[in-house]
């Protein structure tokens, strides 16, 4: 997925996930994790299954997120900025 400089992306209610950021620059943060995550191009992060997360573009962005477990993707919502 695009995502332009500040958009905002959720996702929830997923299988574990790996989040790839390819070109640009992610803000990536997890409800109720203390430690939020910053990825550049090359970069990923495992998400546990349904963690809330939202993403956020410090750059233009391409983002790739991949399931690691058979099961549906069941929201992953954009947000406006």
């Amino acid at each position: 997925m695009q995502l332009d400089r500040h958009r905002l992306s959720a996702l929830r209610d997923h299988p574990p996930l790996l989040v790839t950021c390819l070109r640009g620059a992610l803000w990536i943060t997890q409800v109720g994790q203390p430690e939020d995550h910053v990825l550049e191009a090359g970069q990923s992060l495992r998400l546990p299954a349904n963690a809330h997360t939202v993403l956020r573009a410090l750059a233009p962005s391409q983002v790739e997120v991949q399931r690691e477990a058979p099961g549906p993707l069941r929201a992953l919502q954009s947000l406006a900025s």
